[in-house]
């Protein structure tokens, strides 16, 4: 009904436990980055988040497919390859990981728009800017980093 956006609201949790996860400043953040972003200041965005830019390179073979209510499969590059189920999980160069959730790995048109998963058959191709950004706050412990390994694909 909200066209693909919505809200979700989970269950009421103690200020103790929401100190311990809770991120500050991310609306403000968010909107900082938004700014950045639509004035195509992207190297602004990654020294502010603490960012790389990994490669630019062309997407040579797009392998997506809804399996078991997620969206997953390979995304080939000239020189990488980048694993997703939903979210971008993995991105190797040969035999080498360069990234893993929860650190984020962006794909970017053109243009320095980001790339939604849903729309990369569109960019096969074209060549695309692949950017990382390290997780924070709560994801960025290790113990909570080890969650996403159980969305590692088997290798």
């Amino acid at each position: 009904k909200m066209g693909g956006a919505g809200v979700l609201i989970g269950y009421n949790i103690k200020a103790s436990d929401f100190k311990k996860i809770c991120a500050p400043n991310t609306i403000s953040l968010s909107l900082k980055i938004g700014a950045l972003l639509q004035k195509r200041k992207i190297n602004k965005v990654l020294q502010t988040l603490g960012g790389a830019f990994v490669a630019r390179e062309k997407i040579t073979r797009v392998g997506l497919a809804s399996k078991g209510g997620f969206l997953q499969g390979w995304v080939n590059f000239e020189h990488s390859a980048l694993w997703i189920k939903n979210e971008n999980i993995l991105l190797m160069r040969g035999n080498k990981i360069i990234a893993t959730a929860p650190d984020c790995i962006v794909l970017l048109d053109k243009n320095g728009r980001p790339i939604h998963n849903t729309q990369i058959k569109k960019h096969k191709g074209r060549a695309v800017a692949i950017i990382t950004v390290p997780a924070s706050y709560y994801w960025a412990q290790e113990k909570n980093r080890k969650i996403w390994q159980t969305a590692l694909p088997l290798l």
